[in-house]
C-alpha cells in the first residue's frame, strides 16, 4: 500500500470517528469534485441546509406534486434516480446535459415512506454526485404521548417510541397505541427534552405501517420545517420583540429616542407562524400586520416624528403555523420613549450678548479717555505759578 493511500485512509477514519462521537455532528455536503458540481433538491428544501446531506428535505402527502430540481456547472452526462422503499429504482432522467438547472415533476403515490434521490454527473472519468431523501405520507397528525424510548443513531436519524395519550389532529384515524416517530436530519424542530419518560407533543406526517432497521410499527415522519417533537410542558412557540437600543428578552424595556431618530424594531419567532402583528400603544394606537413569518429574526425601521413624542408600549403577537384551533399563540412586550429633539441655541440669542459686551468695552474706553482729556484741559486753563 502506498504512503498516499495510507494517509487517505487515516483521514477517512478520523472523519468517521469524529462523526460517530456525536449524533449532531455536521458533515458538509460534497457535490463538487474534479471540477464538476452536481446539485439536486426539491421545492420543499435543499439538503445544503440539513445537518447531514442525505437527510429528508420534506414530506409530501399522497397526490401532491414533487418537483425535483437538479443542476450542473459543465456540459456532461447525467443520471437522476429515485429509489422506493422496496429497493426498486426508477430512472427519472439519463442523458447529456448542458450547464444549467433542470426540473422533473412526479406525483407522490403509494406506498408511503422514504424516497431516496441520487443525482450523478460525469465527464469521462471525472464524476460528482448528490443525494437526499423525501417522505410520502398519508396526512399530517398531532398528538401527545409518553416517550417509552429515545434511540439516537448516526446516519439513520433519531427514533422515539411514543405511547399515545391524547390525539389532537388525526385525519387518518390511525393515531393510537404505540407510534414510532422518526427524524431524518430534516429542518423539523427537535427538542433535546424528548427523552425517555418525558411527555412529548408531536406534529408530523403519518407514514403508516413501516419498518426501519430493527424498528417496525406505525411511523410518523418529522420531515417539514414546521414539524416538531417537544416536551409537552414546553411552549410550542416563543416570540421576542426589541429595538436597536435594547429590550431583548421577555418583557424587557429598552431605550429613549428623539424625534427625527431612526427606530429599528426586531421581532423573532421560534418556528414558522401563520400570522403575526405589532401593536404600538402610546400617544395614539397603531397596528402593523407582519403576517406569515419563517423561523428566525425579522426587522423593520421607521423615522420618528413630532407626533410620536411620548411613552410607547410595543407588543408583538404571533400564531403558530399548520395547527388546528386553538392556535398556539405567544406575545412579548417592550417599551420605549420618544422625546422632543434638543434645540440648539439660536444665533440671535448669542450675537446680541457679544454686541452688548463689546458696547460696554467701548463705553468704558470712551469714559476713561474723556476723563483724561478733561483733566488735560483743566490743567491748561490754570495760571502758571
Amino acid at each position: 500500500m502506498s504512503e498516499r493511500n495510507l494517509d487517505a485512509i487515516c483521514v477517512v477514519a478520523l472523519l468517521v470517528s469524529l462523526a460517530l462521537s456525536s449524533n449532531i455532528a455536521f458533515v458538509p455536503k460534497v457535490s463538487a469534485v474534479n471540477g464538476i458540481k452536481a446539485d439536486a433538491w426539491t421545492d420543499k428544501g435543499n439538503n445544503d441546509q440539513l445537518r447531514l446531506p442525505w437527510g429528508c428535505v420534506g414530506c409530501y402527502r399522497i397526490g401532491e406534486q414533487v418537483t425535483i430540481y437538479y443542476s450542473v456547472d459543465v456540459d456532461c452526462q447525467a443520471k437522476l434516480t429515485l429509489r422506493k422503499p422496496d429497493g426498486s429504482d426508477t430512472v427519472l432522467f439519463e442523458g447529456s446535459l448542458k450547464a444549467g438547472m433542470y426540473r422533473n415533476a412526479v406525483s407522490a403515490a403509494l406506498p408511503t415512506g422514504y424516497r431516496n434521490i441520487n443525482f450523478e454527473a460525469w465527464v469521462g472519468d471525472k464524476k460528482a454526485s448528490d443525494t437526499f431523501s423525501f417522505c410520502i405520507v398519508h396526512d399530517y397528525v398531532r398528538f401527545k404521548g409518553k416517550v417509552l424510548a429515545h434511540l439516537p443513531t448516526y446516519g439513520g436519524g433519531d427514533f422515539w417510541k411514543i405511547e399515545v395519550s391524547e390525539v389532537l389532529l388525526d385525519p387518518t384515524g390511525r393515531i393510537q397505541g404505540i407510534i414510532w416517530v422518526h427524524w431524518h436530519y430534516s429542518l423539523a424542530q427537535v427538542s433535546p427534552e424528548g427523552k425517555q419518560d418525558d411527555y412529548a407533543i408531536i406534529f408530523g406526517g403519518y407514514i403508516g405501517k413501516y419498518q426501519m432497521g430493527a424498528s417496525e410499527g406505525e411511523f410518523v415522519c418529522l420531515g417539514n420545517r414546521e414539524h416538531f417533537i417537544k416536551n409537552a410542558s414546553a411552549k410550542l412557540l416563543v416570540v421576542d420583540v426589541w429595538t436597536d437600543r435594547g429590550g431583548q428578552g421577555r418583557d424587557v424595556p429598552d431605550g429613549t429616542y428623539q424625534e427625527g431618530d431612526q427606530l429599528t424594531i426586531y421581532y423573532s419567532v421560534s418556528g414558522p407562524v401563520a400570522g403575526s402583528s405589532l401593536c404600538f400603544e402610546g400617544p395614539y394606537k397603531h397596528d402593523v400586520v407582519t403576517g406569515r413569518l419563517a423561523e428566525g429574526t425579522h426587522s423593520g425601521t421607521l423615522i420618528l416624528q413630532s407626533r410620536d413624542i411620548g411613552k410607547w408600549k410595543l407588543t408583538f403577537t404571533a400564531q403558530m403555523e399548520s395547527m388546528v384551533p386553538p392556535l398556539p399563540e405567544d406575545s412579548d412586550t417592550t417599551w420605549f420613549t420618544v422625546t422632543e429633539k434638543a434645540r440648539p441655541q439660536e444665533p440671535a440669542l448669542v450675537w446680541p450678548a457679544i454686541g452688548i459686551g463689546a458696547s460696554l468695552i467701548v463705553l468704558i474706553t470712551f469714559v476713561i479717555t474723556f476723563r483724561r482729556r478733561g483733566r488735560a484741559r483743566t490743567n491748561a486753563c490754570q495760571p502758571s505759578a
